[in-house]
């Protein structure tokens, strides 16, 4: 089954597009999904949309009929990115596309979620691309008490379950997005997952104030590598009480947004840094929380295996593994594992789509619910035939991926399962 998997992360400055083979396997008593990234491409966002989405994620007042027209304009944008997989005649062996959408809100009331915002209406994208979709992920989970995230966990237990039970040790993994989200996987199949603080967002926004939108991010981490950490601003942005009391829940940049960060700076009484010292203090935010959410681990993880777009920012991920070596645990990047850093979550979406697409029920780390079939299915313009129910997944092996792309601007054919690095045998 081929899957395409469309994305917007919190910064929104660009669409993920992934084109994902997955073909199950069965044996007598297991299911193993082999994933094999054909495509992946991030289109990058129209300026426009992208500085509503910001304005509207921070929580500024908006109206209905903003509301009506960014949802439609993120759906018309969604599907135009899947362009990028060329024309329409060479789409017809897509069989699902899966749109995760733009979040621009994460309602966190009295410690328990009660609803997330994600825009880009699906049918503009089963209109363009000729398939059916599957869009919000989340409602499903949280309509059940659930809190709708990480998702990243639905994954990381099918790809590392089968190395934490055979090393008997669990295994970490960290996405690295706008906000940073820690997953573990024990070796008796359990999961914690949890959103560690901030991640990139942050330091996104102030690279982007402070090169008046000529820079996106932090390119090969130069601002942090250059300034110094500023303590005494470090110590009050770790005093938030999500990160004090160390909180194992969701969040977003409805609490961790540039309003937060101006507050902390206006309330310091001292002069505003420098962009390369506020850059390194809020690199050392996201390292630091990080490493005080290993430190409460009942035992160190065998490895902390890490994505996102924060896995491509050399000094981060230098620090990262600096206060990891103090633990003892060893830092490694999702490549290695056969997954580009900065599309895990585009594979994770394609794996969604599939256990959807066939009716298998999924149950989000501290859910109070036995599993939840995620999504909601818009079939375009074909009749929407689901195939029968699956059952369960056990497993999933990921093959190299085929092509990973580059940038660009907006105007599998192996049938054997791959085992994982941690379980080849040493040369």
């Amino acid at each position: 089954m081929r899957i395409v998997s469309l994305q917007s992360g919190t910064s929104a400055d660009g669409i993920d597009v992934a084109l994902v083979d997955i073909r199950p396997h069965r044996s007598a008593d297991r299911t193993v999904l082999q994933l094999r990234p054909l495509l992946q491409e991030t289109i990058e966002m129209p300026a426009r949309l992208r500085e509503q989405v910001i304005t509207l994620a921070h929580g500024r007042a908006t109206t209905a009929a903003e509301m009506c027209e960014v949802d439609t304009l993120l759906g018309q944008a969604f599907g135009d990115a899947a362009a990028v997989l060329g024309p329409r005649s060479s789409r017809e062996r897509v069989d699902l596309v899966v749109s995760h959408g733009q979040t621009v809100h994460h309602w966190v009331q009295g410690g328990a979620t009660r609803g997330s915002l994600q825009l880009g209406a699906a049918p503009w994208i089963a209109e363009a691309f000729g398939a059916p979709v599957l869009s919000q992920l989340r409602l499903s989970d949280i309509a059940a008490r659930g809190a709708g995230a990480p998702l990243m966990a639905v994954l990381d237990r099918l790809l590392l379950g089968d190395v934490a039970r055979a090393q008997g040790r669990a295994q970490a993994t960290l996405n690295l997005g706008g906000i940073a989200n820690l997953q573990v996987v024990a070796p008796d199949g359990g999961v914690l997952a949890w959103d560690t603080g901030p991640g990139c967002a942050l330091i996104d926004h102030v690279v982007v104030a402070a090169s008046c939108g000529l820079q996106r991010y932090d390119r090969d981490g130069r601002y942090a590598a250059s300034g110094r950490i500023d303590d005494a601003l470090l110590a009050r942005l770790r005093a938030h009480p999500y990160l004090a009391s160390g909180q194992r829940g969701t969040t977003g940049r409805e609490t961790f947004g540039p309003h937060w960060l101006e507050e902390c700076l206006a309330g310091s009484g001292a002069p505003r840094p420098a962009t390369r010292d506020l850059v390194a203090t809020l690199t050392s935010l996201t390292v630091s929380t990080v490493a005080e959410a290993l430190r409460g681990l009942p035992e160190s993880p065998a490895r902390l295996i890490v994505s996102g777009g924060g896995a491509r920012n050399p000094t981060l991920m230098a620090w990262l593994r600096a206060a990891c070596r103090e633990q003892g645990i060893p830092v490694e990047s999702s490549d290695r594992w056969g997954i580009a850093a900065e599309f895990k979550e585009s594979v994770m979406f394609a794996l969604i789509g599939y256990l959807s697409w066939c009716g298998v029920p999924i149950r989000l780390p501290g859910s109070p619910h036995q599993g939840r079939v995620l999504g909601q299915f818009s079939p375009g313009p074909v009749a929407l035939v689901l195939p029968p129910v699956l059952g369960r997944v056990d497993a999933v092996r990921v093959s190299p991926a085929r092509r990973r792309g580059t940038r660009r601007r907006y105007d599998a054919d192996d049938d054997a399962p791959v085992p994982h690095p941690a379980l080849r045998p040493r040369e």
